[in-house]
């Protein structure tokens, strides 16, 4: 029998705390879109451990840390037993070329106060490592703290009342685990908000598109025009380039609610976010969370200043996330592209440390700015830098993303 040895097997971690509602949010809908190019399975650890133990992961702890290890070790094994056998069987078929097993999975748990990981990561690292013939893409997807506060206190199993500070914490640990493992693997954790289009999710993982940092106004002074223009850009962008947009977390426009709290509970409405875009049904899911009525201690969490050695006080704790998270986007990116950065008749300060720090972090990152004829220029700082190019046409812009190499993941 004649086997496919030209089949690639692309291997797809989606990790991210509880709170975001990754079946219907991600999974479905990113096997419906990548179905039309290749073998699409998905997996669940968490599934597959309520299924060989009749419990969800929760129910072992904080009591029985040791017995979730080893079924998630079983659970785990057992799914890479299962691919190798689907893999196997699409060699000797030959009924796909290219082949995509999707595992989902939590890599901490948050409960009574305790972080707990159950995850084994030698097991993960023989597993997991990327090869041209089966290239692997790891991915954390975060959200907006509210709508993950909202899920995880409606939820029907084990509901939870964390305070929106606590989920900010496991939010970024859950990142700081995938950074872990990927080191060991030898691979990179793609940070993802979870309202990125899935079309973002699917040219990550199935195309040699660049990936591509969007950086543009988010202010006050961005009225619904301007931000409908934003839109087309970014639209036309993904045309070229894996787009990661900042605006798909949104919650600096949580202290501003803070500051004007004055009743003992205060209502987040989705029209108090930048507009992302969604599929119908992904829209409807996320507009059923809302109003999301909160307490203003729980506010006041998320919003408290973080303070210096000697006591100063620095932003936000809110603030303090949204700076490192847009920097990280910059860093697993292959270029940054700047919209109108002087939009509002000077530069917009916040723009202008991205573009520093993806003109001075290495490797250095090539910077595309668009700024119309209608716009004041750059000012020379920035213009001078060797990585930094200037367009007053987004034709000949997109046309140069299109030139540029994706370097920081495979290419499928």
């Amino acid at each position: 029998m004649v086997l496919n040895s030209a089949l690639k097997h692309v291997k797809v971690i989606i990790a991210g705390p509880s709170g975001l509602d990754k079946d219907d949010m991600i999974l479905k809908p990113l096997e419906r879109q990548l179905v039309a190019i290749g073998d699409v399975k998905v997996f669940d650890v968490e599934d597959k451990i309520e299924s060989l133990s009749g419990n969800h992961p929760l129910d072992f702890l904080p009591l029985n840390q040791k017995a979730l290890r080893e079924i998630w070790r079983k659970a785990f094994s057992n799914i890479i037993q299962e691919v190798q056998e689907h893999v196997n069987a699409l060699r000797k078929t030959r009924k796909a070329d290219l082949f995509f097993s999707i595992i989902s999975l939590h890599l901490t748990y948050f409960v009574d106060g305790e972080y707990f990981a159950p995850y084994d990561i030698n097991l993960l690292s023989q597993n997991l490592k990327s090869t041209d013939e089966s290239p692997t893409f790891f991915i954390t997807v975060i959200d907006d703290v509210y709508d993950m506060w909202k899920r995880i206190i409606s939820r029907p199993y084990r509901p939870t009342r964390l305070m929106l500070r606590e989920l900010m914490s496991w939010r970024s640990a859950e990142i700081a685990h995938g950074d872990v493992i990927t080191s060991s693997i030898d691979s990179l954790n793609i940070v993802m908000g979870l309202k990125h289009p899935i079309k973002t999710f699917s040219d990550l993982i199935s195309t040699g598109k660049p990936l591509a940092y969007l950086s543009h106004p988010m202010g006050p002074e961005c009225s619904k025009e301007f931000q409908r223009e934003v839109e087309e850009f970014r639209l036309r962008l993904s045309e070229y380039a894996v787009v990661f947009e900042p605006a798909t977390i949104d919650e600096i426009f949580l202290e501003e609610l803070a500051q004007q709290a004055h009743e003992a509970n205060v209502q987040i409405d989705k029209n108090m976010n930048w507009p992302v875009v969604l599929s119908e049904e992904r829209q409807h899911r996320w507009e059923s969370l809302y109003p999301i009525e909160i307490s203003a201690n729980e506010l006041e969490s998320a919003t408290e200043m973080i303070r210096g050695p000697e006591g100063e006080e620095r932003a936000s704790l809110v603030r303090m996330q949204t700076s490192s998270r847009d920097f990280r986007y910059i860093d697993q990116s292959d270029l940054l592209v700047a919209y109108r950065p002087t939009f509002s008749g000077e530069m917009h300060k916040g723009m202008l440390v991205e573009m520093m720090h993806a003109s001075e972090q290495l490797p250095i990152k090539t910077v595309l700015a668009y700024i119309p004829k209608e716009d004041p220029p750059l000012s020379k700082a920035v213009v001078l830098r060797p990585n930094v190019f200037v367009y007053t046409d987004i034709d000949r812009l997109l046309e140069r993303v299109g030139a540029i190499e994706r370097r920081v993941v495979p290419s499928i």
